[in-house]
């Protein structure tokens, strides 16, 4: 009995509830290879009653809306708007000042806090490095926040995974919608055939969206030797891991670009050392591999994130991706 092809493989996802559907989009840099295909439903109710996904299917989008936002922050960059080292206090007021949570004491109801003496810059809020974290993620932060909760008070403006930023930028620029308001970390929706226009123009350095040495800038690795070290440590967290793509990031040493995660070292036939990465919270993963001139995004809309069926499906995708481009042998 022959091997199942990969779409077989996802079609039996699909039938056997695996995931209720995904959408697969990519392409390479030439233009001589596409991928574009949707397989199974919207949800998992039963086949005869589900709407079948389709390709023109509006996903929420989730933090895949920090690539377009570092991208557009970057064309500020390049006309000398913004500076990437500047203190970003005057744009966000809201951030200065912020002290640092440091701990608890012994009965878990008071917490240490210590002064920030260093400035927060637009490099660090782009690659992660700033201070600032999703509560969600830190149990220290989650203690703060219940303890404030309890206290009548609310968590402290700008350290929410979602607060009010200005949008004027992006509204003229990237988005052009007429929505009255915006909310930055979860209101991006859109389409992931549209996406993949994004990162084909990135991979394919046509000049349309950004400068060459702009994007070279941005495929570098901008984490400091010790802020690496702590993030490659935390990958080491299953959970974390696969929150963060799953299989894809096995023994991978990974840095943080100006917009995604940089894989550091070549994947044997796949992805090449400089490739930048990253996801959205209802599993949703991109990647852009500007030295092989590939890349792709695969979509669906499963909580919570970090779904292992979705990652591994993803990996075997990558795969074939690699090798029906003709990119897998180098």
């Amino acid at each position: 009995m022959a091997s199942e092809t990969f779409e077989q493989r996802i079609e039996r996802a699909c039938k056997d509830k695996e995931i209720p559907g995904i959408l697969l989009v990519a392409d390479d840099r030439e233009g001589n290879f596409r991928y574009e295909e949707v397989f199974g439903n919207r949800s998992l109710k039963d086949s005869s009653k589900a709407d079948p996904l389709t390709k023109d299917a509006t996903m929420w989008m989730a933090s895949c809306s920090k690539f377009p936002t570092s991208v557009a922050v970057m064309q500020c960059v390049e006309r000398g708007q913004l500076n990437l080292d500047d203190d970003v206090t005057g744009l966000l007021p809201e951030l200065k000042g912020l002290p640092i949570l440091t701990k608890f004491d012994e009965g878990n109801t008071q917490p240490t806090m210590a002064e920030n003496t260093k400035p927060i810059t637009l490099r660090h809020l782009l690659t992660h490095s700033s201070g600032i974290t999703y509560d969600v993620f830190n149990p220290t932060m989650m203690r703060y926040r219940i303890a404030v909760d309890k206290s009548g008070g609310m968590t402290p403006y700008g350290t929410a995974a979602d607060p009010e930023a200005p949008v004027e930028y992006t509204e003229n620029r990237v988005f052009g919608l007429d929505m009255p308001d915006c909310s930055g970390g979860a209101g991006l929706f859109g389409n992931v055939i549209d996406y993949q226009k994004l990162l084909h123009s990135i991979c394919a350095d046509d000049g349309k969206i950004l400068k060459k040495e702009t994007v070279d800038y941005m495929f570098q690795d901008h984490l400091s030797a010790v802020s690496k070290d702590v993030f490659n440590k935390r990958l080491e967290n299953p959970a974390i891991r696969e929150i963060l793509g799953g299989g894809v990031m096995t023994g991978m040493e990974i840095g943080y670009g100006l917009g995604g995660m940089i894989f550091l070292n070549d994947v044997e036939g796949g992805r090449r050392a400089g490739t930048i990465a990253w996801g959205g919270y209802p599993n949703l993963l991109w990647f852009c591999d500007r030295k092989a001139g590939l890349s792709g995004i695969a979509g669906s809309q499963i909580v919570p994130s970090g779904d292992t069926k979705f990652n591994s499906l993803f990996a075997l995708w990558e795969q074939e991706l690699y090798k029906k481009a003709g990119k897998g042998k180098w």
